[in-house]
């Protein structure tokens, strides 16, 4: 039955296309519904700690959910007037455009009334509420009677000085006779990077060269289109109103998701296009007719890797930076059956009843080790399904489904297409690897003695290697996740610059904070604040700089209140009344003392919620149901991996704080790596060693398959080792990949020695240059495939291309000049042991 389906496209090969026509029209309106997404959430573990705070940050705060621009002056003196005629041309240039009113939300570049009035009113006028115990018994003392007799004493001091600062003097000393404002003025001044700190509250620079400009979006910027366009709006209003040649920078999530959404749209198309063109040269080198042969060739796989893409849509909708240029890939390795199939039908005589050239000897020949290789090569993919990252496992199914494709579309249409086409008659190999192997076959002693060391040589390495990585100088791991997203990448960059102009560290953290109820959220941004003092922290802004700490509250209730207030105005009045300044010039003072001590509710997360930009900075969307909120952390110099384990230590027992940010993810990666790479070269292994043994029914055969690919990966590592490159979550993909691909070569060659088995060397030589010639078309086929990712602009992926094929080129070498004489020798022993027999 199985044979009687796999000969009906040759028999019927009108049905057979018709049929692939159908499925691929279905399959192509299924892929059309996918699109690309970027997100983080797609990049690393989802049982990743860090990782899913990041994702909340990105989906639930507004502060993630913006795109930034910073003007700066080219001159080395600060230009506020320019930078202010700037903002507001640019805020006209947005108003103006219906466009840009669709998709921006607000535009704010200075503090706001809200921000003030928070400031004023709710933080200024409750001040007690904000004093340590420590900082409030100094104000206890400073308002004593006999502190109070001294800060006056000390004021007369400073206004009878002479000299041109007499004047400001005496305007402090009315606004504030005792300085209170010394125990709350910190607080002010941690608030200048949201509240502003031009005189306007406009976002300057310390300098006043720069202005930073937020533009907050309508929509998520999951919706990678919407980037696209807000990104495109922004620019142009932002270059239209740059009528002083101010320098632009353009950042924020917006403008990254729009970056990494052209920039993978142009890896798709490019890498397969450049493998198409690859592909389809060396075909016209190969064969004579070969781009009619290509076209035939290639239909069936393209029909193969598009009907994958179908599959998968079924599963989902979206494609990750990855998975979009796997096509290429897919197109490399998925041609190798149908490279096997044509150089068996067109380049092989029959020994046994069939016709060569109608298909059915083809298939009744090599069909056990087309399927075989197909498994193999599938496994590879499978085996990375095993990963933690959800990246890695689509696409281990996209992988799948389109390498069962293109094995569908090898024997399925490919039979058809020969036919119709008569690809016999008018196709013919240009090469022969006939003096190649009997260069290898007169010199089989030497290339296996070569091959001996070399792979003696291969597993000293392989040893040392395991030895150095335990020491802790093995490959190393690249724990930037700048190497996941495009490059030249400007949003990125500017991102960095952004953060230096505004006097910031580039290198923040965050620590998401989540709590059962406003007030426990406050208390554990308390705790947070308390723990990181010190280790290499500079500052950290969340709630406990905007509202008082809840355990504060209730103690400091009870210690002002009305009597308190009027005993200490009662003590401000005595103390005056003995000074030499006139009491109606205190008289706000005292009303301001007096509401100081006897402060009404306690400022909370409502309160800081009416606040626009102070909430936006820290707290979530008002629809967020979950009370969480940020805690920023800025550190005195760059991060570090041993600042990144203090900082997770100090917050081990606050279970509400989740340390996350770009350089924590990076270490994440590095221990996704660690642990994603031994399971998927075990399950790799596992998969394929079960396989062989089933398919061979022989320890000894599925051995000798594999010699090439143990060989191609060592050499893998050795060039690894030497160029100095580093493992990411991309191309740990290319050992398990490795291990299924490198695979298929062996087994057609053992393949066909077992069924010369018993008829001699000379036979097994005849009978392997069919495969030996469709190895080198296939490796040269896969390089070349994953080779086009070299056009990608994911550094990530570049490697990932440069392990496969380097891979796939020492595994072919290995193939032809150490198993093909290892299987030589062996077939010559069996000569000379039937001779004995005789």
């Amino acid at each position: 039955m199985i044979w009687r389906i796999l000969h009906w496209p040759t028999v019927h090969p009108g049905k057979a296309l018709g049929l692939a026509g159908v499925i691929a029209l279905l399959a192509g309106i299924g892929a059309a519904h996918l699109r690309f997404d970027a997100s983080l959430k797609n990049l690393f573990s989802s049982d990743d700690p860090a990782a899913g705070a990041m994702g909340r940050v990105l989906d639930d705060f507004p502060s993630a959910q913006e795109m930034l621009v910073l003007a700066t002056a080219t001159g080395n003196s600060p230009q506020p007037k320019e930078l202010r005629a700037f903002a507001e041309n640019f805020q006209r240039q947005v108003q103006a455009d219906a466009t840009a009113q669709s998709l921006i939300a607000q535009i704010v570049w200075r503090a706001g009334e809200s921000e003030r009035k928070f400031i004023t009113e709710m933080m200024t006028r409750n001040g007690v509420y904000y004093l340590s115990d420590a900082e409030f018994a100094a104000a206890q003392r400073r308002l004593s009677r006999a502190e109070m007799d001294r800060q006056l004493r000390q004021d007369q001091a400073l206004l009878a000085a002479p000299g041109p600062a007499a004047g400001a003097l005496a305007k402090a000393t009315l606004l504030d006779p005792l300085r209170i404002h010394e125990f709350i003025a910190y607080r002010w001044l941690e608030l200048r990077p949201l509240a502003g700190w031009g005189d306007g509250g406009e976002f300057f620079s310390p300098d006043g060269r720069s202005l930073l400009i937020r533009i907050s979006g309508k929509k998520s910027p999951s919706d990678l289109d919407f980037c696209a366009a807000i990104t495109s709006v922004v620019t142009q209003a932002a270059q239209r109103a740059n009528g002083d040649g101010l320098q632009l920078d353009f950042s924020g999530v917006y403008a990254i998701a729009a970056r990494s959404q052209t920039a993978i749209r142009h890896d798709s198309i490019s890498s397969v296009v450049g493998s198409i063109a690859c592909l389809a040269i060396l075909f016209a080198i190969a064969f004579r007719g070969g781009l009619r042969l290509f076209a035939a060739t290639f239909t069936p796989v393209a029909v193969g890797v598009l009907c994958g893409l179908g599959a998968f849509s079924i599963f989902q909708n979206t494609v990750s930076p990855l998975t979009a240029v796997i096509g290429a890939m897919l197109a490399g390795i998925g041609i190798d059956y149908a490279v096997f199939y044509v150089v068996h039908e067109l380049g092989a005589s029959s020994p046994s009843p069939g016709v060569p050239g109608e298909g059915k000897w083809t298939i009744d020949v090599i069909g056990g080790a087309l399927l075989a290789a197909w498994v193999t090569s599938v496994v590879g993919f499978i085996a990375i399904v095993v990963a933690s990252v959800r990246m890695l496992r689509d696409f281990s199914l996209v992988g799948s489904l389109g390498l069962a494709g293109a094995l569908l579309g090898a024997v399925g249409m490919l039979p058809a297409l020969l036919k119709l086409i008569q690809a016999r008659r008018r196709t013919a190999i240009r090469f022969s690897v006939v003096p190649l192997l009997a260069w290898i076959d007169r010199r089989r002693t030497a290339c296996l003695a070569m091959g001996s060391v070399a792979a003696l040589v291969g597993m000293a390495f392989l040893v040392g290697m395991a030895f150095l990585t335990f020491a802790g100088y093995g490959l190393p791991l690249d724990n930037d996740p700048a190497v996941l997203h495009p490059q030249p990448n400007a949003p990125l960059e500017a991102e960095t610059h952004i953060a230096q102009r505004m006097g910031q560290s580039p290198e923040a953290f965050i620590v998401l904070l989540r709590a059962d109820s406003a007030q426990q959220l406050v208390h554990a941004a308390y705790q947070v604040r308390q723990r990181l003092s010190g280790a290499g922290v500079q500052t950290t802004f969340g709630l406990a700089n905007l509202l008082p700490d809840p355990d504060i509250v209730a103690a400091r209730k009870a210690q002002v209140g009305p009597a308190y207030a009027d005993r200490v105005v009662a003590d401000f009045d005595a103390a005056v009344e003995q000074s030499s300044f006139d009491a109606k010039a205190f008289a706000a003072y005292r009303d301001f003392l007096h509401a100081l001590l006897t402060p009404s509710r306690a400022p909370d997360v409502e309160d800081l919620r009416s606040c626009g930009l102070l909430a936006q900075g820290i707290l979530p969307r008002a629809d967020v149901a979950a009370h969480e909120a940020i805690t920023l952390v800025f550190l005195r110099g760059a991060s570090s991996p041993e600042t990144v384990g203090a900082l997770k230590k100090m917050l081990e027992e606050i279970p509400q704080a989740t340390l996350t940010g770009i350089s924590v993810l990076g270490l994440e990666t590095a221990a996704a790596i660690h642990h994603d790479l031994p399971c998927l070269i075990l399950a790799a292994v596992l998969l394929i060693a079960v396989y062989l043994l089933l398919h061979f029914r022989s320890a000894s055969a599925a051995l000798l398959a594999v010699l090439p690919t143990l060989f191609s990966l060592l050499c893998l590592l050795l060039v690894a080792k030497i160029s100095g490159a580093k493992m990411n979550l991309v191309n740990i993909v290319s050992i398990p990949l490795l291990i299924g691909i490198d695979t298929d070569y062996g087994i057609f060659l053992v393949s066909m020695a077992r069924q010369c088995r018993g008829r001699g060397r000379a036979e097994f030589l005849s009978r392997v240059a069919a495969s030996s010639q469709a190895v080198v078309l296939c490796a040269l086929a896969t390089s070349l495939g994953f080779g086009s990712l070299a056009w990608t602009s994911v550094p990530a992926v570049r490697s990932l291309g440069w392990a496969v094929g380097i891979g796939v080129t020492t595994c072919a070498l290995a193939t032809l000049f150490f198993l093909l004489p290892l299987l030589l020798w062996m077939a010559e022993r069996q000569d000379e042991h039937i001779s004995l027999e005789s």
